[in-house]
C-alpha cells in the first residue's frame, strides 16, 4: 500500500465524497423530537430563535436550524437591518453579556451575511454535539474596519442524545489492529463538507488510471476539527491533530478508522506530528511554558515518554526523528 498525506479544499473533493465508504448519515430527528420548526427554545439548538442586540446596536434578527432528516441541518440568520455584509460564526466559549474572548475559533466559519440573510448548511451532529454552551454571535464592521459584536443568542449545550453518540475511545482499549487491508495508493487528506473539517482516505488508483472517480473513505466524525494526518511507517496506523478537547492536540488511529485516541492532553497546543522511522515515537510541535512559539517534541506511540527536543523556534516535526 502507497500512502501520502495533505490537505485538498473540500470544494476540489465535492464530487468524490458521495462515494464515502465510512460515512453513516445521523438524523436527529429523535434527538430534536422536542423542538418543532417553530420551537423558541434557545437550549434546542433547533427551530426558531431570535436575535438580541448586542450592547446598544440596535440591531435584531431571527435564526433558524433545521434539521433536513438526511445528516444534514439548514441554519438560516435573518437581520432586520442590512448591510454589505457581516461576518458571523458560532462559538462554544463566550456569552451574549461579555462577548467572545480575542482569537478564539469558531465551531462554525460561515461565509459573511450579505444584505442581512445568509443560509448554510451544517452537519446535524456536529451541530447538535458539540460540547459546550453555544452562542451564535454577529459581527459590524466599523468606520475603521474593526468588527464589532452587534447581534448574539445562546442556543443552549448539547443534548443528552446528541452527545452520547461522541464516545472517546480510551488508549487501553486500543490494541486492535485496523480491521480493513488497503491496497494499492491511498492519500490520507484533511476535507471539509458542511462545515466539518475531517480526515478521509482517498484512493486513487481508479482515478490514476483513468477508470472512475477516486474512492473516498471517511475516518473521523468527530464534531471538531480533525486535521494535519500523517502515515505511520508500516501504513497501519495515522496520526493527526484534533480540537476536539478544545485546542490542537495529537490524535493516533488505525488505518481504518478505528481507535482514536489522545496521545497528549495540556492546554497547549499540539501541532504537525510525524512519525519516527521504526514507527514507534511521534515528533510534534509544542507550545512550552507559554511561549508564543512552539518548539518540537517527542512522544511515544503509546502517549509515554514526553520529552522536549529543541529549546528555539520549532514548527514541522518532519525529518527530526
Amino acid at each position: 500500500m502507497s500512502r501520502v498525506s495533505t490537505s485538498i479544499p473540500g470544494l476540489m473533493l465535492l464530487c468524490m465524497l458521495g462515494a464515502c465508504m465510512n460515512f453513516k448519515p445521523t438524523s436527529i430527528a429523535q434527538i430534536a423530537a422536542a423542538t418543532e420548526t417553530n420551537s423558541t427554545s434557545p437550549q434546542s439548538r433547533f427551530g426558531t430563535i431570535p436575535l438580541e442586540p448586542y450592547q446598544n446596536s440596535g440591531i435584531t434578527g431571527t435564526f433558524i436550524a433545521r434539521d433536513n432528516n438526511d445528516g444534514t441541518t439548514t441554519l438560516t440568520i435573518h437581520l432586520d437591518q442590512t448591510a454589505d455584509f457581516n461576518p458571523w460564526g458560532i462559538f462554544s466559549i463566550g456569552d451574549c453579556q461579555n462577548g467572545v474572548p480575542e482569537n478564539t475559533r469558531p465551531i462554525f466559519t460561515l461565509p459573511d451575511i450579505e444584505a442581512g440573510t445568509k443560509e448554510e448548511v451544517v452537519e446535524t451532529l456536529t451541530f447538535a454535539s458539540a460540547p459546550g454552551n453555544l452562542i451564535v454571535v454577529v459581527y459590524g464592521i466599523a468606520p475603521d474596519g474593526s468588527q464589532k459584536m452587534v447581534v448574539c443568542s445562546s442556543l443552549g449545550p448539547a443534548s443528552i442524545e446528541a452527545e452520547a453518540q461522541i464516545i472517546p475511545t480510551q488508549l487501553e482499549a486500543c490494541s486492535t489492529p485496523a480491521a480493513i487491508s488497503l491496497k494499492g495508493d491511498w492519500l490520507a487528506i484533511t476535507t471539509s463538507k458542511n462545515n466539518n473539517s475531517d480526515i478521509y482516505l482517498l484512493g486513487v488508483d481508479t482515478a490514476l488510471h483513468g477508470n472512475g472517480a477516486a474512492t473516498a473513505i471517511r475516518l473521523t466524525t468527530d464534531p471538531a476539527t480533525d486535521f494535519d494526518p500523517a502515515w505511520s511507517p508500516d501504513g497501519g496506523r495515522i496520526a493527526f491533530r484534533s480540537q476536539r478537547d478544545g485546542n490542537d492536540e495529537i490524535y493516533v488511529m488505525n488505518a481504518d478508522g478505528t481507535c482514536q485516541v489522545n496521545l497528549t492532553d495540556d492546554p497547549a497546543d499540539d501541532w504537525s506530528p510525524a512519525w519516527s522511522p521504526d514507527g514507534t515515537r511521534i515528533a510534534f510541535a509544542h507550545f512550552f511554558d507559554g511561549n508564543p512559539y512552539s518548539d518540537i517534541a517527542v512522544i511515544n506511540a503509546d502517549a509515554s515518554g514526553l520529552k522536549r527536543l529543541t529549546t528555539t523556534d520549532g514548527y514541522d516535526a518532519e525529518g527530526t526523528i
